[in-house]
């Protein structure tokens, strides 16, 4: 499960059940620094992840831009950005890709991803996001 350490930052914890005993934090992601009714923010990184058979990972994360001159400016857009790990137990083997999923996204972008394995063919992801696109949020 993945859990908000002090500042927005993510990190996971894990157990061999849900009753636990749970694992300390593992830092993931810190936190991305952005502006939010143009004042200065950190914005956790709202990362979706999946664990594959061999212990590898795929998952989304959002980073938060302020593209001066858009409607981005003051408050941040999010857009989704691919994170890969090749052990999910080791935090060293996380990486956060800087380059947006979806190049041609709109502002306000998209977050809240929800990331899943194809049943039928596992090397396949899938994924739902909450549309941030238009001119309203």
């Amino acid at each position: 499960t993945m859990a908000r350490t002090h500042l927005s930052h993510t990190s996971y914890k894990y157990a061999t059940n849900a009753f636990g005993p749970w694992s300390e934090p593992v830092l993931v992601l810190k936190a991305n620094e952005s502006k939010w009714g143009n004042c200065p923010v950190l914005i956790d990184a709202n990362v979706a992840m999946t664990i594959r058979p061999d212990g590898s990972g795929i998952g989304i994360w959002r980073k938060c831009v302020n593209n001066n001159n858009t409607r981005c400016h003051a408050d941040c857009c999010t857009f989704p950005h691919l994170l890969t790990t090749s052990n999910w137990r080791d935090p060293s083997t996380y990486i956060p890709s800087q380059t947006p999923m979806f190049p041609d996204m709109l502002p306000y972008g998209a977050e809240d991803p929800y990331i899943w394995l194809d049943a039928k063919r596992p090397e396949s992801v899938h994924a739902i996001f909450h549309d941030e696109q238009g001119a309203t949020r």
